[in-house]
């Protein structure tokens, strides 16, 4: 089985493909970078590709909603997919506020803190001004087992397992 993954940006390829590393998940995963901004034609081209070169089985993609509605954000990408005649096999998961919550999570902050301030905790843990690019390499300090708290995460991790 091979399943893709498509992360918003190059740090939150990282960031999964640490995740992935450490669950030991036994499937065949490839996390790579979604084309362009997560409201972009370029993503049915890229997920056609995929499909072709991969023989893919499912494909997760996995956005920050910025705080945006869920339902906004997740309409866009579904517009960009709805096309697809493998569309059964595309769940879009999308992380509220973003990724940092992840990580917030990991290294120890509450499910509240997390939802509402990441970035202000994940400061204060690791006492100096943090920077995006810093997701993927923060996350080999943090407890993949509390990421478990976020719903989505769960969601995200159900998907990639089940067969």
């Amino acid at each position: 089985m091979v399943i893709v993954l498509l992360a918003e940006d190059s740090y939150g390829v990282d960031f999964y493909n640490y995740i992935f590393r450490e669950l030991k998940i036994g499937k065949s995963i490839i996390v790579r970078r979604l084309s362009g901004a997560r409201c972009n034609p370029k993503i049915e081209r890229q997920i056609k590709a995929f499909c072709i070169r991969y023989n893919v089985d499912k494909i997760a993609i996995v956005v920050d909603s910025e705080n945006e509605r869920y339902e906004k954000v997740y309409n866009n990408l579904l517009n960009h997919i709805k096309n697809l005649k493998n569309k059964n096999s595309i769940e879009i998961f999308i992380i509220n506020p973003s990724h940092e919550k992840l990580l917030c999570l990991g290294l120890g902050g509450s499910i509240s803190i997390c939802s509402s301030n990441p970035v202000n905790f994940i400061e204060r843990k690791i006492k100096k001004k943090y920077k995006h690019k810093m997701l993927g390499y923060l996350v080999d300090s943090a407890n993949i087992n509390n990421m478990f708290n976020d719903r989505e995460f769960k969601r995200l991790i159900s998907f990639i397992t089940d067969p």
